[in-house]
């Protein structure tokens, strides 16, 4: 079936599969817990009408810093538990495989157009199979889902990306360039963006106009989210709101949040001031909160990093 053909009768949420080094040391009691949660969420997911796989490596060698028994072990379990839970993908080399941890990274779609990130056009046609979809992809940073947040026929990109060529074929939007730290006097954030090579998707993320932000980011660029703020408001339907993330849910990246197909937002269970917020806005029953594993943290990036929508 070709993107042309369809917007997906079921959309398919792609969650990545757990991973960790060699170095970890991880006892047979807390792979048990870390699954338990991965688990849940999948069971959380599932239950509120998603179209969930896990996605992960087949018959592939593993990089040699990963712990491959614990990789494999955790993504059989997952498929003995779940049958056809699984959406398994041969990779061809260890940069497929890091990837395959941050799926919304590969590749992105935007009604008719599919972008890739460059020099990931192979992994995302194996990803897009896997799920009945054969269509042309186009190389380009757009496919790289950490360089944008999207909300209704808003686009807004972060000015890494400002001189994509393919942005020409995203007319039907209204786009934005969001800022990025450059200056090295405001160190932490300048680390933090610059590490991801200019992401804003850890520091803000909206839905419906409602707008959530890093208190890092906001107190840095805030004339221009402001000013961002009052775009949105102009542009939509529904009032923009902003709201500041408190600095203890920034550690579970509460700004990357996943907005789905049907308007609600998958958050981290650790971050629920935001959630709430979302909630009282958008109603409570828009706003599904999952369990939180270390890996969300640890791995610099949310729910929103570790997944991708088919949609």
């Amino acid at each position: 079936m070709t993107i042309d053909d369809k917007i997906l009768e079921n959309p398919v949420l792609l969650l990545a599969a757990r991973s960790w080094k060699l170095n970890h040391n991880i006892d047979d009691k807390i792979f048990q817990k870390v699954f338990d949660i991965n688990l849940k969420r999948y069971d959380c997911l599932v239950e509120n009408g998603y179209n969930v796989r896990i996605l992960g490596v087949k018959d592939s060698k593993l990089p040699r810093q990963t712990d491959a028994k614990r990789y494999w072990a955790f993504l059989e379990k997952f498929e003995r538990e779940r049958p056809g839970s699984t959406a398994r993908i041969t990779v061809d080399n260890d940069e497929e495989f890091r990837h395959l941890l941050w799926p919304c990274d590969i590749f992105q779609i935007f009604g008719k157009n599919i972008f890739a990130f460059p020099g990931l056009e192979n992994l995302a046609g194996k990803i897009l199979n896997e799920v009945d979809i054969d269509a042309d992809i186009t190389p380009s940073k757009l496919g790289d889902g950490g360089y944008i947040i999207r909300d209704g026929n808003i686009l807004a990109i972060s000015e890494a990306i400002k001189s994509s060529p393919e942005l020409k074929n995203l007319s039907n939007y209204r786009i934005h360039i969001l800022p990025v730290m450059t200056n090295k006097q405001n160190y932490v954030l300048y680390e933090r963006m610059n590490k991801l090579q200019g992401h804003i998707d850890v520091e803000i993320n909206q839905i419906d106009s409602k707008i959530c932000v890093t208190p890092e980011y906001y107190a840095a660029f805030k004339r221009k989210i402001n000013e961002y703020v009052r775009i949105v408001n102009h542009f939509t339907d529904s009032k923009a709101e902003l709201y500041e993330i408190p600095q203890k849910e920034f550690y579970w990246k509460a700004a990357n949040f996943r907005t789905m197909h049907d308007k609600k937002i998958i958050i981290l269970d650790k971050c629920p001031k935001t959630a709430n917020w979302l909630g009282s806005k958008l109603g409570p029953e828009n706003v599904i909160a999952l369990p939180s594993d270390n890996a969300d943290f640890y791995f610099a990036g949310g729910i929103k990093c570790r997944s991708n929508l088919v949609v």
